[in-house]
This record gives structure tokens, sequence and C-alpha cells, in this order.
């Protein structure tokens, strides 16, 4: 029985992905935070200023589902529950990407890159608004929507590179598997 043949886990390329997926939403926030900490105070104020209520989506979203399930939930921002919620939804789309992927796709180059694109086009200038946990793109200055951007570029190159490593590992276990 050679490597190839070896059954591939796709839950385990799932868990894979979630780990990915979470290593990427903490490089996307030491990316954006270092660009908001830069930015000019005009600007954020403006960004703030969009925002329903004044919150980040995540924090409008923890909000206001703990309001529907009458939890109370103190309105401060960063809230530990909120930053789950960024985490686990940043992560799934990793996991899914990992447990759904063709195997051609495993070693593609410039998947991550596409993928951010796509997460940021879809999450930030699609869903959010959608979901009114974001205002009108038009109030947020052009920065905002950069940092977005770049956040979620690093995020998705972040998680696929390291849902290759570990793709990798795997496929170096499943070898020493056979051979035992």
């Amino acid at each position: 029985m050679t490597t190839a043949t070896l059954p591939r886990s796709r839950k385990r390329d799932a868990l894979n992905g979630l780990a990915a997926g979470a290593a990427g939403v903490w490089a996307l926030d030491r990316v954006t935070w270092f660009l908001w900490n830069r930015e000019s105070p005009d600007n954020l104020a403006r960004e703030v200023a969009a925002r329903p209520e004044g919150m980040d989506p995540a924090h409008l979203l923890t909000h206001r589902t703990a309001a529907a399930l009458g939890l109370p939930l103190e309105r401060r921002q960063p809230h530990p529950a909120a930053i789950g919620l960024h985490y686990l939804f940043a992560s799934v789309p990793v996991a899914l990407y990992a447990a759904l992927r063709p195997e051609r796709l495993r070693d593609r180059g410039g998947t991550g890159a596409l993928l951010g694109v796509a997460l940021f086009l879809l999450q930030d200038e699609w869903l959010n608004r959608v979901l009114k946990t974001a205002g009108p793109a038009r109030a947020y200055p052009w920065q905002a929507h950069a940092r977005g951007l770049v956040g979620h570029v690093t995020y998705a190159v972040v998680a696929i590179q390291l849902l290759r490593a570990l793709d990798r590992f795997e496929t170096g276990r499943r070898a020493r598997v056979q051979g035992a």
C-alpha cells in the first residue's frame, strides 16, 4: 500500500483547518491592530461613528445574540465572548476549505491570497451589511477598507501556509504508519 492510497481523514483535515484558521485570526488581529494604531484620529472617529451602536461586527453580533437569548452581557470592547465568536467565525471557513478541498488544491500556490480577498469581499463588504453589523460602505474611510483587505489576506495566507505544514506532517505520519 502506498501513502497515496491511505485514506485521508476529512475530520482531521477540518480540525487542522480550525487550528490553522485560529492562527490566521491571530495574525489578522496583529496586523489590523498595528494599522489601527497608526491611523489618524479623524479617520478612527469616522470609522467608529459609522459602526452600528459604535461596535465592531463581532461585538455587535455577540450582544444581539445575548439580548435575544435574554442573557446579560457587559457592553464593553473587547469582550471575551465577542473575541471567541470572532475566532470561531474566522476559523470555520478554513476548516470547511480543509475538509472539502480536492486533492489537487492541497499544494496550490496563491490559494491563501485568493481566499483572503474572497472572504474580505464576502464578509466585510457584503455580509456585515446584510446582517446590519456594519454601516454603509461609504460611511467608512477608505483606510478602513484597506485595513480589512490587508487583514483578511494576512489571515488566509497564514492559515493556508499552516494548513500546508499540517498536511505535510499528516502525509509523513501516514507514511510512518504504512511503514510500521
